[in-house]
C-alpha cells in the first residue's frame, strides 16, 4: 500500500483562525484557499521570520512582487491570491471584534492587498499612505479647508464625508431634491452596479444651519439656482475637489489616503464598528442587498424616516469635526 504523500505545510499550525475561516467557504474552494494561505505563511516565516498576521505592508508587497507576480499563471489566478488573503484578513478582524470582543488592527487593511502589484504599486507609494484615516485627521482637514479654500469646496467636502455619497453624486445635488427639514437629499446613484436609479443620502443636524446660510447666499447670487454647487464661471467638478485634497494632503504632511472615496470607506467601517449590520449598512450607502432594491425600499416616507434614524444611531461624527464656522 502506497503511503499518502504528506503536504509540506500539513503540520503547520501557525495560521491563526485558519479552520474557522475555511469553515465559511464552500467545499470546492477550501483546498485552493488553504494552499495559498500555507504558501504565503511559509514565505513570511522563511524570509521575514514572521507569521501571516505579523507582516508589514513592506513584507506583503515583497511577497507579491517577488513570489506571486513572477509565477507563470493567469492574471485571474494571481488576483485570487489577493482576494483570498484579503478575505482571510477581513475574517480575522471581524472574528476578533464580534466573537472575542477585542479591537484587533490588521497591520494591512484588506483593501490594500489589491494594490500590491508589481507594476501599479511601489513601496514608496505605500509608505506615503501608511497612516489610517481617522476622525482627528478628518477634523484637521476640514479646519484647513475651511480657512484656505472656497466655501462651496468646504461644504461639498463635509457632505461627502458625513453622508457617504460619492463625489459625483454630491456635486450634482439639485436644490429641489435637498430636504433640509428631513436631512436628506436624493440623487441618481453613480454606480456601474445600478441602472441609474434614485438613491437617498442623509446628513447630520449640525450641518443644516450651514447649508441654510449657504443656500440663502446662493439664491441672492442666482435668482433661480438649480444645483447646490451652481456657478456661472465654473461648475464644481470632481477633479477640482480631488486637486484641492491633494494640495491639502501635501500642505498638512498627511500620509493617509484622503481621496473622496476614502471617506466613504471610512464611514462604512466606522458604522460597522458601532454595530450597524446588513441590510442597513448597505442601504445607507445606497448599495443593493440580495432580494431587496434600496430604491424601492426608500420610496415610502416611513422607511426613509426609519433609515434616517439608523443614520443617526450609527453616525460617528459630531459637530466637533467642524471648525468654528462663522455664519
Amino acid at each position: 500500500m502506497t503511503r499518502r504523500r504528506e503536504h509540506p505545510f500539513e503540520k503547520d499550525k501557525n495560521i491563526p483562525y485558519l479552520q474557522d475561516f475555511l469553515d465559511t467557504l464552500s467545499e470546492v474552494t477550501i483546498g485552493h484557499v488553504r494552499n495559498k494561505l500555507y504558501y504565503a505563511n511559509d514565505y513570511f516565516r522563511t524570509n521575514f521570520n514572521k507569521g501571516i498576521l505579523e507582516v508589514s505592508s513592506q513584507d506583503m508587497l515583497h511577497f507579491f512582487k517577488k513570489y506571486v507576480d513572477p509565477l507563470d499563471i493567469k492574471k485571474t489566478s494571481k488576483r485570487k491570491w489577493r482576494h483570498e488573503l484579503a478575505s482571510y484578513y477581513k475574517y480575522v478582524q471581524n472574528y476578533k471584534k464580534d466573537i472575542e470582543n477585542e479591537e484587533f488592527k490588521i497591520p494591512i487593511p484588506s483593501s490594500k492587498i489589491f494594490d500590491f502589484t508589481g507594476t501599479m504599486y511601489s513601496l514608496e507609494d505605500f509608505e506615503q499612505e501608511s497612516q489610517l484615516l481617522s476622525i482627528d485627521i478628518i477634523k484637521t482637514i476640514l479646519n484647513f479647508v475651511y480657512f484656505t479654500r472656497p466655501e462651496r469646496v468646504f461644504i461639498a467636502l463635509v457632505l461627502i464625508i458625513t453622508s457617504g455619497a460619492r463625489i459625483s453624486e454630491v456635486l450634482n445635488i439639485e436644490l429641489k431634491n435637498l430636504d433640509l427639514q428631513n436631512r436628506w437629499f436624493s440623487v441618481v446613484v453613480k454606480s456601474r452596479k445600478t441602472d441609474k436609479r434614485q438613491g437617498v443620502y442623509f446628513f447630520p443636524a449640525f450641518l443644516v444651519p450651514i447649508l441654510e446660510h449657504y443656500i440663502k447666499a446662493l439664491k441672492i447670487e442666482y435668482s433661480e439656482p438649480i444645483y447646490l454647487f451652481q456657478s456661472e464661471n465654473s461648475h464644481l467638478v470632481s477633479k477640482t475637489i480631488e486637486a484641492h485634497l491633494r494640495e491639502v494632503k501635501k500642505a498638512l504632511g498627511l500620509k493617509a489616503k484622503v481621496n473622496p472615496h476614502a471617506y466613504r470607506d471610512f464611514l462604512n467601517t466606522r458604522r460597522y464598528e458601532l454595530g450597524c449590520r446588513s441590510p442597513f449598512l448597505e442601504f445607507l450607502l445606497n448599495q443593493s442587498v440580495k432580494g431587496v432594491n434600496p430604491s424601492s425600499y426608500m420610496k415610502k416616507y416611513k422607511y426613509r424616516i426609519k433609515l434616517r434614524n439608523k443614520y443617526d444611531e450609527y453616525n460617528p461624527f459630531t459637530v466637533d469635526i467642524l471648525p468654528k464656522v462663522q455664519l
